[in-house]
């Protein structure tokens, strides 16, 4: 392995902002140390707490946005040199252990240059380290019908609209059938359930940021919380609060930050 081959570049993201979708020749960590991110590849949309990253393999056609700080570590692999085979975007743990590999290649244990010696095994173990875990996905594609895609537009900007579909029918000049058509013929799936999925992903971003879920169930347009439970039970096999991000513990007060 030669010097440097795993290169840590940080990028600033605006506050609430979103990057264009771009690809890379290396493969990428996506990961923000202090922050939530969510990546957007294709119809998906991956949540990401500080203790998780996305792997996307080189040239895939990716875009970030950040809930609150937007600062961003892309952790680049060369794909000559990585011995990992993700063939597809992969969730990843970012261990403490892990954390502190990264930050040592960074930055070196004083904050000079590594050894070619001590860099490779440090990045031998990097590669050891990244396992694939459990992660949370939001498949969302988006109508293209001119009518459908304006009610689309306007509930991914506020998920706590909760009109019913023959009023959005009426406040775009639709039938109720041709918008419900054109839902299920190109999304893939009925409105309600299209809606659900816009709920989800803004609820997981408002779980990972420790809002309570009393909140998070109004401002996606559940009129009760045990009704937003239910329904995020269903699709998640989970419990809203299990998604909640820890407390910062500080080791992120330098470094990778």
């Amino acid at each position: 392995m030669t010097a440097a081959a795993i290169s840590i570049l940080r990028y600033r993201i605006s506050l609430g902002g979103r990057t264009e979708a771009h690809t890379h020749d290396d493969h990428q960590l996506v990961w923000a140390p202090e922050d939530v991110l969510m990546v957007d590849i294709e119809d998906r949309s991956w949540i990401l707490p500080p203790p998780q990253a996305l792997f996307v393999p080189a040239g895939v056609v990716h875009a970030t946005s950040a809930r609150e700080h937007g600062l961003m570590a892309g952790v680049h692999l060369p794909p000559e040199l990585c011995p990992l085979a993700f063939p597809e975007p992969t969730v990843v743990s970012i261990t403490p252990l892990l954390r502190q590999l990264l930050l040592f290649l960074e930055s070196g244990p004083s904050g000079g240059p590594l050894a070619i010696d001590s860099r490779a095994h440090a990045e031998a173990l990097v590669y050891d380290l990244l396992e694939p875990v459990s992660g949370t996905t939001v498949h969302l594609p988006m109508p293209v019908d001119v009518r459908a895609r304006e009610v689309a537009d306007t509930i991914v900007a506020d998920p706590g609209d909760t009109r019913t579909l023959g009023q959005w029918a009426f406040a775009v000049g639709s039938s109720v059938r041709s918008l419900s058509r054109a839902f299920t013929e190109e999304t893939g799936m009925p409105f309600a359930r299209w809606r659900t999925q816009v709920r989800l992903r803004a609820a997981l971003l408002l779980l990972a940021e420790r809002v309570p879920v009393k909140t998070v169930a109004r401002a996606v347009g559940y009129e009760t919380t045990s009704s937003f439970v239910a329904v995020f039970r269903r699709h998640t096999g989970r419990s809203p609060a299990s998604f909640r991000r820890p407390m910062s513990s500080g080791c992120g007060s330098r470094g990778l930050r």
